[in-house]
């Protein structure tokens, strides 16, 4: 019974947590054009806080996953459900992990990189 509650518990944080993370990434993604826009510099300011909350946040997030040895979607999905992996699926989820890392690198510099090309596009430059 303990056991079950320690679990819940921890569920609950590591949601708690990811939730935060995600609302500041999703103000950073959104916000830096507006907040320059109609602030100049003191815009420029508050984005940086919230980006660096937000960096703060994913560093607790990716700290919970190594306590919690959940790194893969597969073994997030499979902790917030209260279930566990076999040993079997378990392997296999940690021998990908190395090419996600890779793929999830290249994804976010190619993402960037087009985010940033389509905003030097909209301003002429």
């Amino acid at each position: 019974m303990m056991k079950k509650q320690i679990v819940e518990e921890e569920q609950k944080n590591f949601k708690n947590l990811s939730g935060i993370f995600s609302i500041f990434l999703l103000a950073t993604i959104i916000t830096p054009v507006p907040l320059v826009h109609f602030l100049s510099y003191v815009g420029a300011g508050i984005w940086i806080v919230i980006a660096c909350l937000g960096i703060y946040f994913s560093i607790l997030v990716e700290k919970k996953k190594k306590e919690l040895d959940i790194q893969t979607y597969k073994e997030i999905v499979a902790f917030w459900e209260g279930k566990s992996l076999t040993e079997i699926e378990k392997a296999r989820e940690e021998g990908k992990r190395p090419y996600q890392t890779i793929v999830y690198t290249v994804g976010a510099g190619v993402i960037g990189a087009i985010v940033t090309l389509f905003f030097l596009w909209i301003l002429g430059v």
